[in-house]
Formats: C-alpha cells, sequence, structure tokens
C-alpha cells in the first residue's frame, strides 16, 4: 500500500471548495488499473466492507463484456476496514481520511462522498466512470451496456435512477471529458447557481409554488456536472426505474407530486426511457427479488404508514437491470446482504 498526498486543487476547482476543504488529502492505496479498461467503476464505501465487497463482486460477474476496473474508495479512514476488503485483479483500493461536516441546516455529516468521487476519478484512467454506492447491484448481463449504448456526442451522462427530477449521481455513467472539461465540482451546495443561466430549469423551477418538493434551491453531491451539461446545451439520459419510501410502483414524479409530461413540458433536456413493463408482469418475473426486499424485520415498520421498498431500475426491454437499496432501507441491511451473496453464488 503506498501513501500519497494530493493537493485539494487538484481533486476541486470552484471557490466554495477550497475555501471549505483541507488543503491536501491523505490517501494510501493498492492500485491495479487495466489501462485498457473502457470503463472505471468507483464504489463509495464509508465502514462496512462487505458491501463494498458484495457490490464489486457482483459488478464484475455481469459486466463480462466491457473492459472494466473496480475502484473502491473506503472514506473512514479505518485501516482496519481497508484491510477486509477484497484482493481481486481488477479491484484497486483507496483508504481517506473521515472528513465530517457541520451545517447550520442540515446538521452533523461528511464530505466523504463528495471526496472519495473526486479522488476516484483523480486516479481513474478509462474514457468512461461509472459511480457507485456500495448498496447497489446489478441484475442483468452487460448491465453498463444499457447505459453506455445512450451516450453520444449530446449525451454525455446517464444514470439508472434519478433523485427529484435529475439524473442520481450515485449511480451515474459519465464521459470523463465531462468531468475533466468541468468548471464545477463534487462538492454538495446551498444555492443553484444554474437555473438562472437555463430557460428549462427556468420553467421547471416555476412549477415548485405549487411542488414544495420539487428540489431547486440546493445542489447535492456531484450533481453540479448535470446541471452544468443542461445549461450547455446537453441532454441527461435516466432509465425506467420505480420503488422507494412510498410504495413499490412508486416512481420519483409519484414522490415529489409531478409526471414525467409535466416536466417534458418545460423543455427537452432530461431524456426519461419508458417503463415497459406493467406491475402484474414485473411482481410475476420478479418475485424472488420482491420476496428479498420485503421489510419485515419488526412490528414497528409493519404497523406504519411508511413502506419502504429497494428503487428497481430496468432497461427498455423491460428486464430489472439494477437495484438500489437506498439509505431508507438501512435496518434491512441483513435481508439485502443475504440476497446479494445468494446472488452473486448462483452467478458465478
Amino acid at each position: 500500500m503506498q501513501k500519497e498526498i494530493i493537493n485539494i486543487n487538484k481533486l476541486f476547482k470552484t471557490d466554495a471548495a477550497l475555501n471549505t476543504l483541507p488543503e491536501t488529502i491523505v490517501v494510501h492505496h493498492d492500485l491495479r488499473l487495466n489501462k485498457k479498461a473502457k470503463i472505471d467503476i468507483i464504489i463509495n464505501g464509508y465502514n462496512k466492507p462487505e458491501l463494498s465487497n458484495a457490490t464489486a463482486q457482483n459488478y464484475l460477474l455481469l459486466e463480462d463484456k466491457i473492459p472494466v476496473n473496480i475502484i473502491i474508495v473506503e472514506s473512514s479512514g479505518s485501516q482496519e476496514v481497508f484491510n477486509k476488503l477484497i484482493n481481486l485483479e481488477k479491484v484497486s483500493k483507496i483508504l481517506i481520511e473521515d472528513h465530517k461536516a457541520s451545517h447550520p441546516k442540515y446538521g452533523a455529516g461528511s464530505y466523504g462522498m463528495s471526496i472519495s468521487s473526486a479522488v476516484g476519478f483523480f486516479f481513474s484512467k478509462s474514457p468512461y466512470v461509472f459511480f457507485s454506492h456500495n448498496d447497489m447491484i446489478a441484475l442483468k448481463k452487460d448491465f453498463l451496456g444499457h447505459l453506455l449504448k445512450q451516450l453520444n456526442n449530446t449525451t454525455r451522462i446517464a444514470s439508472f435512477t434519478q433523485r427529484h427530477v435529475v439524473p442520481f449521481t450515485g449511480c451515474m455513467l459519465i464521459d470523463r471529458n465531462v468531468i475533466t472539461n468541468s468548471e464545477t465540482d463534487w462538492l454538495l451546495y446551498d444555492d443553484n447557481p444554474y437555473i438562472e443561466k437555463s430557460v428549462f430549469l427556468q420553467n421547471l423551477c416555476s412549477l415548485k409554488e405549487n411542488i414544495p418538493m420539487l428540489k431547486c434551491d440546493w445542489i447535492d453531491s456531484g450533481e453540479a456536472f448535470i446541471y452544468e451539461e443542461i445549461v450547455n446545451g446537453k441532454d441527461v439520459f435516466v432509465a425506467a426505474s420505480f420503488g422507494g419510501t412510498k410504495g413499490l410502483w412508486k416512481t420519483t414524479f409519484d414522490l415529489i407530486g409531478l409526471t414525467k409530461q409535466d416536466i417534458e413540458k418545460a423543455g427537452n433536456a432530461i431524456i426519461y426511457e419508458n417503463l415497459t413493463i406493467n406491475k402484474k408482469d414485473f411482481k410475476k418475473r420478479y418475485k424472488f427479488v420482491l420476496k428479498a426486499g420485503k421489510k419485515w424485520e419488526n412490528i414497528r415498520w409493519f404497523l406504519s404508514k411508511r413502506k419502504n421498498y429497494w428503487r428497481y431500475s430496468l432497461d427498455d426491454e423491460g428486464d430489472l437491470v439494477f437495484i438500489h437499496h437506498g439509505r431508507g432501507t438501512r435496518r434491512t441491511i441483513n435481508r439485502w446482504m443475504k440476497f446479494v451473496e445468494l446472488l452473486n453464488k448462483d452467478l458465478a
């Protein structure tokens, strides 16, 4: 394992980030990058090596058409956790310090997601990069191929699902030139300066008065790249997905109180894939997945009105291709791990 000190201005570009974060980031790494890989998969981990390992193994088992590298970035700063990460030929491992944050509105938190994404990209070399949380898995062969085929000169970002209305950066495939040539970075921002620069965003955010859940006044980690693409006249792509905190068949549009048609009336900067399978067929075809995802661990959930489900992403053939466990279902972590371990075993 090698130690390296990286100046913060090699990872972040904006004044907000440079004035907030330390001048240098200390990293320890064990790199095994294949220079011929087409996609580098960066997995953000924090304190749960079994999750990162299961996600990495799952991706390697299912992505056998496109040459990939796996880069696990552990942001807890724990050497013990780092030592538990898997040793595989295609897996590189990076350990960074735990950078805590305190926000006047959002409270205690961490810059771990932002810094680990930036550090992972710093060491990556492939023409495309897929950013992943460690509570995500694929379910179909060549899963990245579905996102890759969406990318071209006008669409350079594609994601398996969305957060509010924009593609979710937690499972986003991106042309590395977008980040390399960008004027922004991975930090979270308390305001959104891109709205005034885009007619589409202005039209979209004009709906906020009647749609309080519509997010326009802040930017989550990595979303600035998406907003910047929209301002620059580029499209961004989102696969069809459903599930979450409100029910199995609830899409993100349902959660915020909008329809896809409402957003398309504001403009066509975001390409939303159509859902090509109905609820009955999905339940029949993926009964084994739904059974694993049910959260029956405690009576409190059973009596609660809030039913948490994993989020399911599908391709244009109606096949379930990707699953996100989600923070909202944290108490089902044991059930999730059992499901992923069994799935990986069957795949192997």
